[in-house]
């Protein structure tokens, strides 16, 4: 137990606690000034001291390096300085700007004579032991939008050149009470085909994508002398219909059962409909 205006006390396995918070303690690097590190929890944060022990007189000194983060932003807004705890591990925000999509934080940027940037060491958080900077890459962004006549849009997405929209995000809208959904089509696209697979950008432009409505058509079915009824069905042209419930109505008249056998588009039954 070492008096250091809080009485620390070190166990032979490593463990220390000042009061009541705990931690642990490592021997120093040889060569350095100080005689642990020491990495405690206080306020329910982890905090890390350089210790230094006098054991003639049975006392210690704690003392909290400092190190600076400073953030490069490549001319896209600005963010300030922040000064951390040395060897406490950081988790860097991400940046945002008008117009560009953010692709990370790098430790290092070299510049060629035509200005085409390198990135070099990709990180989302670090442990720092000095003052650093790190560089954000940015990539022009290219806004996908959606639009729909009925039915809710999906939101916008950013994108950069050259990445593709999966088909996750061409999300199948419901179909209406008089309108069917068959899918998504680029705008501008007179042709109005459908985007089957994902969607590769391939310049730098702005997409919209916009919801294929067409209005349904309406199957009546009448049965010969009204032996059974059943509600007018809806469906977009082109698009399967069941007839499951069509063809399996059936009467009974004197004590013979009857089944729907062919379906006709007129009433004199020489057109059968398939």
């Amino acid at each position: 137990t070492l008096d250091g205006g809080e009485n620390l006390v070190l166990t032979g396995t490593g463990v220390a606690s000042i009061g009541t918070d705990e931690g642990t303690v490592t021997k120093a690097a040889d060569g350095s000034s100080y005689t642990y590190d020491l990495y405690i929890t206080q306020g329910g944060e982890k905090v890390y001291y350089e210790l230094t022990i006098d054991k003639t007189n049975m006392t210690y000194s704690l003392n909290k390096p400092m190190v600076t983060l400073s953030f490069d932003l490549d001319g896209k807004g600005t963010m300030a300085p922040v000064t951390v705890n040395k060897n406490i591990e950081y988790t860097f925000d991400k940046p945002t700007y008008d117009g560009y999509k953010f692709e990370g934080w790098y430790t290092g940027k070299t510049v060629a004579e035509d200005g085409t940037a390198t990135y070099t060491g990709s990180v989302t958080k670090i442990t720092p032991t000095e003052n650093i900077t790190v560089y954000a890459k940015w990539a022009k962004a290219i806004t996908v939008t959606f639009e729909t006549e009925y039915g809710t849009a999906p939101e916008n997405e950013m994108f950069k050149q050259g990445e593709y929209v999966g088909m996750y995000y061409f999300v199948t809208l419901a179909d209406t009470e008089d309108y069917a959904f068959y899918g998504w089509y680029v705008k501008g696209d007179e042709t109005k085909t459908v985007i089957k697979s994902s969607y590769q950008l391939k310049d730098e432009n702005d997409v919209t994508f916009v919801a294929l409505w067409k209005q349904m058509v309406t199957l009546t079915v009448v049965y010969k002398d009204a032996k059974a009824t059943i509600d007018p069905v809806k469906v977009g042209p082109g698009k399967t219909i069941d007839f499951t419930e069509i063809k399996g109505k059936q009467y009974t008249e004197n004590g013979q059962l009857y089944v729907v056998d062919k379906l006709y588009t007129d009433d004199a039954y020489t057109t059968e409909f398939t």
